[in-house]
């Protein structure tokens, strides 16, 4: 037992190693832990009513220090909608993740597992969602149970489920035929316990990868929906939001398109490095 949690140790150090060696990926991370930090302190330094109290009088205001990033159309300050919109993004983002990958990995898990007639069934029916573009699914999903945050992270997650699902099928139909596992059937082990004590933790590598460039995703989709007017509602603010609110001034008063773009493209950029980083450090080709 105890060479066993020797290896496993060992294991997870060399993954270590590998993704500290990976600078962009280490990059990657320190830019995630930034967003992180902003979005927690953003809780307690960012007042709700300065977020979106309106000054008519105040709108398209300059850089200043009462406002950082300049005030919007409704004369709102935008460096404060910035950070609050940051929470928003980072939860839904999580949020989708876990719940599509909660999904397809029980979807496809079950199939790769069991196959014939469950396996065409579910993979069937996984099939009819991929046939439709994510984020037109995604859009009628909201347009059906209607705007808000609840609503776009139910509609992201339904949309995502289908990738995960296809991934977690095709680790299982390669490692359920390894010699281990046929150890394990011979030794009398139920197939629920062969499924999710021996073949789920041989699969968890290319979903930790998966997951975390699918945040990344998830946040675009939820941007995305927003910019539609079919994500958060106003008056809170959320970067695809304020992108839309900001197009029609963009001549005028470029900061809040500029601003909210970069935050998307900023936090995308940052889970992308990572996942990137994390794709190669748990490869088992990849050796030091």
């Amino acid at each position: 037992m105890e060479s066993v949690r020797r290896k496993k140790r060992s294991q997870w150090q060399d993954v270590y190693r590998r993704f500290r060696k990976n600078k962009l990926a280490v990059f990657g991370l320190f830019m995630l832990l930034v967003l992180l930090i902003v979005a927690v302190l953003s809780i307690f330094l960012v007042d709700y009513d300065k977020v979106i109290t309106q000054d008519v009088y105040n709108k398209f205001a300059p850089w200043s220090w009462e406002h950082p990033l300049g005030t919007d159309s409704f004369g709102r300050d935008i460096f404060s909608r910035l950070l609050y919109a940051s929470r928003y993004s980072i939860t839904i983002g999580f949020a989708v993740v876990t719940m599509s990958i909660t999904a397809g990995t029980i979807i496809g898990a079950v199939a790769g597992y069991y196959g014939g007639i469950i396996d065409n069934v579910l993979m069937r029916i996984i099939d009819m969602f991929i046939a439709i573009p994510v984020h037109l699914f995604a859009i009628a999903v909201v347009a059906v149970l209607g705007p808000g945050i609840v609503n776009l992270t139910i509609a992201i997650a339904l949309a995502n489920i289908s990738g995960y699902a296809r991934l977690m099928r095709s680790s299982v139909l390669t490692v359920k035929e390894m010699d281990y596992i046929e150890a394990a059937r011979a030794s009398g082990a139920s197939n629920s316990r062969i499924l999710w004590k021996h073949i789920l933790p041989a699969t968890l590598s290319p979903m930790i990868v998966q997951a975390t460039l699918g945040i990344g995703f998830a946040i675009i989709c939820a941007s995305a929906l927003s910019y539609l007017g079919l994500g958060i509602m106003p008056p809170d603010p959320e970067w695809g939001a304020m992108l839309a609110e900001g197009q029609p001034a963009i001549s005028i008063s470029p900061n809040l398109v500029l601003v909210a773009g970069f935050a998307i493209m900023y936090v995308v950029l940052a889970f992308n490095l990572v996942g990137d980083g994390l794709r190669e450090a748990l490869d088992p080709k990849m050796k030091d």
